[in-house]
């Protein structure tokens, strides 16, 4: 399955799960939104995360190379 497909089938299973909750509970609009946004911000920061570890790890690789020079 390629990217767009994968992301497609996501979408398609977040929109079930989104109606079904609409059934099933009482939750308002601005409920929804507030826990996407939730879910935005950690995996927002789980990103920023991973970038940091590897930014550190290319800047360790560049010092131990000036330092072989």
């Amino acid at each position: 399955m390629n990217q767009e497909d994968q992301q497609e089938a996501f979408w398609f299973e977040l929109q079930s799960l989104i109606n079904r909750f609409r059934r099933e509970y009482d939750m308002t609009y601005a409920s929804f939104i507030g826990v996407l946004e939730m879910i935005k911000m950690e995996l927002n920061t789980e990103a920023d995360e991973i970038l940091i570890e590897e930014l550190d790890e290319d800047d360790r690789e560049d010092w131990q190379t000036d330092e072989e020079e």
